[in-house]
């Protein structure tokens, strides 16, 4: 049980040095420029979804009194 216990020590000493290693070697890749935003389309979608919301509030309803 020693031994297990020893050898599990051993083995995780090795990988955490080989997670700090591998930690500082990665480096995220370089773009040169940003990405670019939809921003029209998005304004115009949100206009549009707007002008439905106010003609389906504004809407008569067909429904009269009925006796």
């Amino acid at each position: 049980m020693w031994a297990f216990a020893g050898l599990m020590a051993v083995m995780s000493s090795s990988a955490w040095a080989q997670a700090e290693d591998a930690v500082e070697t990665l480096r995220p890749p370089k773009t040169s420029d940003a990405p670019s935003s939809p921003k029209f389309l998005m304004m115009g979608l949100v206009l549009v979804l707007l002008a439905a919301v106010v003609v389906v509030v504004t809407l008569k309803t067909k429904r009269d009194h009925q006796d």
